[in-house]
């Protein structure tokens, strides 16, 4: 690639500071407060407050010198609600003042009057004209009923997979003949990452016509389109301080910027600095609000354990809108069928708009209900089938070595739809299995299990007090750069620029410290240049902001790859080249020719890593609370740069996955194993594998603890008593079916 020209800096437009921006504030600021629907559906009619005093203020849409919607794939997102609400808790005006305290006081005097029997216009008029479903008619003709029912469809977007040379008559492989059996799971997962960092807000200051936000924001080029497109004014004269930030859901992504809008708002029409801060109720609610997605598995499975067919079912509550809906889907998709190859593949998948606030979900973790659903599936096919997990698991890797090496150009219609590359993933189990001792434990605790389960069919009183053990087992994968990708569509691309003194300087928005670690050992060992002379920076000229959100800098396989790229070409040019030089690497485009985004088929991923997982559980038989003994951890993720960093990030995945496991209780566990399997192959993204293997393999060995099927995450303290009534009430209301159809063939006989 070219070398780029060093041009003269200009003024920066964006800075990161090392600072909470609630920690900030100015002179004369005001604080805001949103003034939300007390609605789901209908129309604001009015908004009545008390008289406010000089220096107070109440702003609406119609204050709003721009466009009063960010735009998306999917529709419109309104800065403040122009009358229409669709979701309880909508922004619809915005209360500011300079004393907090007298804000919230007029705050909860505020009177808003409402319609709920008006037509949702937004709703269902914006819904067809983002999809382009709305027929031209003529004055005379009118709609069908069909044409009527798919125009005001609550469906945002879908994706369909079929596959397999049986797949014209599909439903006729689920017959239980010639040794098929049928295992079906449902499976609903709405696990979170509980957050007790900063709520979203921002500080806007407006001064000398120029606008400065301080703000946690994850997409620059993002705020600065909304804020320059709302408020009419140059993007040049808009200056972003990127405050620290923690909250990687898609909220924190695009909405962060709706928030910040609405800041700036106040500040531009009052001429002074302006704070919105979310509260804790605020941020669960509207930030962090992850509507449950419900996932369905029905296999065919053959006596020698092989999947001849797999239906998936896939249901995503997107609540009122996620512009991220198509990515999303289409990832649960990809993920729904796991490392996994079978002979017939069908996959629906719909995303749904609702009345709830708009789903958060992180996009770095949009696999992890796909792997929960399917993981727990392939156990509940390992208990009916009597075979070890393990053994299932590896009786259905066939092929991929195979399909590895192809490109999506190379792929035929009989090829599987996709193509993942995993590094010693039979190797990787046998491990697992080795260290925890897996095998000799599943079939000690299944017999125990079974033992129990005839015990108390037989009404026989069981005396010991012992506590209920279980082991479950997981594996799964991590996926790197994803080709088919909304979010970040934009070229990845990393710069680095070796300076006058030799030292090496590169260009990104902000990585972790373990990240910048491996960097700097990486550039060291190509340069041969001190540690100490690497540096990061993140100060970027307004022209050259980046284009996608700041996440995808932390891609730890690619932005590494770009890395060695750039060191490899500037090693060349370190001798008898006029310093300084920079050079701008990014993915080739021929890299990307291996997934097909028309045939939704081929290499979904840059990189992959693989991991196995396994859950030793007891249970005490008077409460039935949970408790973790061991965790053991296998995980072939490419070359190590750094293992202690390594080890620290597993660990610290595995103790957030506890903490959220039970929404109202902790859950802990004494005795951790982390192992990697050796590599020399480039390193691979592995920071979220334990989000992926460890809520199922848990599930699995407390469904082992109390024989019966635990099928949804979060779980409350009483959830596991729960799954025991609800079984119990299910066997006594088939005991009394039986009862009514003995006494009606009674009758029938006599």
């Amino acid at each position: 690639m070219p070398e780029k020209k060093v041009t003269k800096a200009r003024a920066l437009k964006v800075s990161f500071e090392n600072e909470f921006y609630s920690d900030l504030s100015a002179n004369g600021m005001l604080y805001v407060k949103v003034i939300r629907s007390p609605i789901k559906k209908g129309i604001i009619t009015s908004v009545t407050h008390p008289a406010l005093p000089d220096g107070y203020f109440i702003f609406t849409a119609r204050n709003i010198p721009g466009m009063n919607f960010m735009d998306t794939p999917l529709g419109k997102i309104p800065i403040l609600s122009e009358g229409n609400v669709s979701y309880l808790g909508e922004p619809i005006a915005l209360l500011a003042g300079p004393d907090e305290k007298l804000v919230l006081k007029f705050f909860n005097e505020i009177q808003i009057g409402f319609d709920r029997n008006s037509i949702d216009y937004y709703f269902s008029v914006n819904e067809a004209k983002t999809k382009g479903r709305r027929k031209k008619k003529s004055d005379t003709e009118e709609n069908s009923k069909e044409e009527i029912e798919e125009l005001f469809s609550p469906v945002i977007t879908t994706r369909d997979v079929l596959y397999g040379k049986e797949s014209n008559n599909f439903d006729k492989l689920f017959e239980e003949k010639d040794g098929i059996k049928i295992v079906k799971t449902e499976s609903t997962y709405a696990l979170t990452q509980l957050h007790c960092s900063e709520t979203s807000g921002s500080l806007c200051t407006y001064e000398d016509s120029k606008l400065t936000v301080f703000t946690p924001t994850q997409w620059f080029y993002s705020l600065r389109t909304i804020l320059s497109e709302s408020l009419a004014i140059d993007a040049d004269d808009i200056i972003i301080k990127k405050t620290k930030s923690f909250n990687n859901g898609t909220n924190g992504i695009y909405f962060n910027s709706v928030i910040t809008a609405q800041t700036a708002l106040v500040s531009v029409l009052t001429g002074k600095s302006a704070k919105l801060v979310y509260t804790r109720l605020e941020q669960e609610k509207f930030m962090e609000s992850m509507q449950p997605i419900k996932i369905t598995h029905r296999s065919a499975v053959t006596k020698d354990a092989k999947i001849k067919a797999m239906d998936v079912n896939i249901e995503v509550d997107a609540g009122f809108i996620n512009p991220f809906c198509q990515e999303i889907i289409d990832r649960l998709v990809i993920a729904s069928t796991g490392c996994y190859q079978t002979e017939n593949l069908r996959i629906h998948a719909t995303a749904e708009r609702s009345y709830n606030p708009p789903s958060s979900i992180d996009l770095r973790q949009i696999d992890n209900a796909a792997f929960f659903a399917l993981e727990n599936h392939m156990n509940q096919i390992s208990t009916e089938l009597g075979i070890f997990p393990t053994d299932l698991r590896i009786a259905n890797f066939t092929g991929l070595s195979k399909r590895k090496q192809k490109t999506a150009k190379e792929k035929s219609d009989e090829d599987f739809p996709f193509i993942f590359e995993f590094e010693k993933p039979v190797e990787t189990i046998n491990a697992l299995a080795e260290n925890s001792d897996f095998n000799r434990k599943y079939f000690f605790y299944s017999e125990e299990s079974r033992t129990r389960k005839n015990l108390l069919e037989e009404n026989t009183k069981i005396t010991t007090s012992a506590p209920l053990k279980g082991i479950g087992f997981a594996c799964a994968y991590e996926g790197s750069c994803y080709y088919g990708s909304q979010v970040y569509s934009h070229e990845q691309i990393l710069e680095v620029t070796l300076e006058k003194d030799l030292s090496l300087t590169i260009h990104c928005p902000g990585a972790s410290e373990s990240i910048e670690l491996i960097w700097k050992k990486t550039a060291s060992s190509i340069m041969d240049i001190p540690q100490g002379s690497i540096n990061l920076s993140s100060a970027f000229e307004n022209e050259d902001e980046p284009l996608s959100p700041e996440s995808v800098y932390s891609n730890i396989s690619v932005m590494t790859e770009l890395l060695k790229k750039c060191c490899t070409y500037l090693k060349k040019k370190k001798t008898g080249t006029k310093l300084p030089v920079t050079v701008r690497k990014s993915i080739s485009p021929k890299e990307k020719e291996v997934w097909n985004k028309e045939t939704f088929s081929g290499r979904p991923f840059h990189s992959t890593a693989f991991a196995a997982c396994s859950v030793e559980a007891e249970l005490d038989r008077t409460i039935y609370r949970a408790n973790i003994k061991s965790i053991s951890i296998v995980i072939s993720g490419g070359k190590i740069l750094s293992l202690s960093s390594a080890e620290n990030a597993i660990t610290l995945a595995v103790l957030k996955v506890l903490r959220s496991f039970i929404q109202d209780d902790e859950t802990l566990c004494p005795d951790i194993h982390i192992s990697f399997i050796q590599s020399d192959k480039n390193p691979c993204q592995i920071g979220e594998l334990i989000f992926q293997v460890l809520p199922a393999a848990i599930t699995q060995a407390l469904s082992q603890c109390i024989n019966c099927r635990i099928s949804s995450v979060p779980l409350k303290t009483s959830g596991i008593f729960d799954v025991l009534k609800q079984k119990l009430a299910l066997k006594k209301q088939e005991e009394k079916h039986e009862d009514i159809t003995d006494s009606e063939r009674q009758k029938h006989n006599a």
